[in-house]
């Protein structure tokens, strides 16, 4: 027998109505295979059915921070990206406490962004039995940044950066952030119509869940962060595997905003500012 046997009769119990003899296959199935997400998430739907709600949240825990691992980029660690934002009272502060934000999905500017959660569309969600699964990844916080030449992008500037008076952080997301937190990375795929493979299994739900967007935000070219805390947190530490590895300051940015920035910041960082030029639109230059 392996762990995919014992998983196996545990859905067929599972169909049958036989939760407890279910668990029982898919704790076999976990011994087999510690790293067998859907035995964690199938374990947890029907514990859930028990009425053993926290139990089962744990469990759908397990499975996705398995599934994180498996699905996160690790190509991307270490490599820069840059978020681009409005110089105000939370940027300041976050740049002061050293901790960034991660968004829950529901408060995106796109409505239709993370549709497994965000589009109520109830063939999705088969015989209640996902209720829970859905109700657990709505906990789910995203942090979104564009690659490491995005500061070119003019319409970036315009609306995430207060139209060009703003600053563009570049982070550098560091393997310990991925080992310590249930996080994973990966690039937003755009599509011109969205994929509803959302409950096929864990992976394909973190994909199609989180990862794909309408092809109209491509200029974006976005990468995402996105965690599953354990608890009701949406901020993290940069002490936790992320650095600030560059500060870009819009071309329309004042000089009072400059120096309240690196006054905060420090001389850690490199320091650049737009240039606008006629023949190259959008070019960084060494802040002087």
């Amino acid at each position: 027998m392996t762990a995919e046997d014992y998983f196996q009769q545990g859905n067929n119990l599972e169909k049958l109505g036989k939760y407890k003899e279910a668990i029982e296959q898919y704790k076999k199935a976990v011994e087999f295979d510690p790293k067998h997400a859907e035995a964690y998430a199938n374990w947890g739907v029907v514990l859930d059915k028990l009425g053993k709600h926290e139990e089962a949240r744990a469990k759908l825990s397990q499975a996705y921070a398995l599934g994180f691992t498996d699905y996160s980029n690790t190509k991307l660690h270490d490599k820069e990206f840059l978020k681009f934002r409005a110089i105000t009272k939370n940027t300041l502060v976050s740049l002061a406490t050293r901790n960034i934000f991660f968004q829950t999905p529901s408060k995106l500017n796109d409505p239709l962004d993370c549709p497994i959660v965000n589009i109520e569309d109830d063939s999705f969600i088969q015989e209640g039995s996902f209720k829970v699964l859905k109700k657990t990844l709505s906990t789910i916080k995203i942090f979104s940044v564009g690659d490491a030449y995005s500061y070119t992008n003019i319409l970036m500037w315009s609306h995430y950066a207060d139209n060009h008076k703003g600053v563009c952080i570049g982070y550098k997301f560091k393997p310990a952030l991925f080992e310590n937190h249930k996080m994973c990375i990966n690039k937003v795929e755009y599509q011109e119509k969205l994929k509803n493979q959302y409950w096929q299994s864990v992976s394909s739900s973190i994909k199609h869940g989180f990862f794909q967007k309408y092809e109209n935000w491509q200029y974006e070219n976005e990468h995402r962060v996105i965690w599953l805390p354990n608890d009701d947190a949406s901020t993290v530490n940069l002490g936790d595997g992320i650095e600030i590895s560059s500060i870009t300051f819009g071309y329309k940015c004042n000089q009072a905003d400059i120096d309240t920035i690196k006054s905060l910041v420090g001389d850690t960082v490199d320091y650049h500012q737009i240039k606008y030029s006629h023949k190259s639109t959008l070019a960084r230059k060494p802040l002087q």
